[in-house]
């Protein structure tokens, strides 16, 4: 049925009719709409040409969306925040997505070594950070991203002891890691 559908939808938009379609089936949107409306929570949240959204979409939410990446966030205001709800959110987020349970070991365990053994015990640390995973269904890939305030501080390029467990852990479990600090934020990124 499907495909009836959207047979006879190309046929009536070759022929010139003005169509307004809701669908979540992105090629068929790209290939036959001449305008691209993305809704989010009600309203009109981007709109554009369908090059413009599939293409280089501007907001983060249309990006996600475009590229099916699925994330999970969690806030970290003080230091006596709820670790067990980190990890818990961290492993319903991972079995909602079918990641596997070693992959959710990975992500706990590179978060624990970041944010215990790095950020949270550096001199002046402050209990600001908002850590995000990242899942893309198109790629699968997995990446974990670290907002935190403070002085620039990339705990990669740390002048760390050869050998330092912590560094081993990251270093075995992460890869292609980007780091950027702007207007006292500093952003750590990386696949898992």
């Amino acid at each position: 049925m499907v495909s009836e559908v959207l047979a006879v939808i190309r046929k009536l938009a070759k022929e010139g009719m003005t169509m307004m379609i809701v669908t979540h089936e992105m090629g068929f949107s790209r290939e036959v709409s001449t305008r691209v409306f993305y809704m989010d929570e009600g309203v009109i949240y981007e709109e554009g040409a369908p090059r413009d959204i599939f293409e280089n979409p501007r907001r983060e939410k249309t990006r996600n969306f475009i590229k099916k990446i699925r994330s999970f966030t969690f806030k970290i205001e003080n230091r006596k925040f709820d670790f067990y709800a980190l990890n818990s959110g961290i492993e319903n987020f991972c079995s909602t997505h079918l990641l596997t349970p070693r992959k959710a070991h990975s992500i706990q365990l590179v978060v624990e070594e970041l944010l215990f053994n790095k950020l949270l015990t550096r001199p002046g640390a402050e209990a600001d950070i908002e850590l995000k995973v990242k899942y893309s269904e198109q790629s699968g890939k997995v990446e974990l991203e670290l907002q935190y305030g403070g002085g620039e501080f990339n705990p990669f390029a740390e002048a760390e002891a050869d050998g330092e467990i912590s560094m081993l852990i990251l270093g075995k479990l992460s890869s292609n890691v980007r780091f950027e600090h702007g207007d006292g934020r500093n952003c750590l990124q990386m696949e898992i």
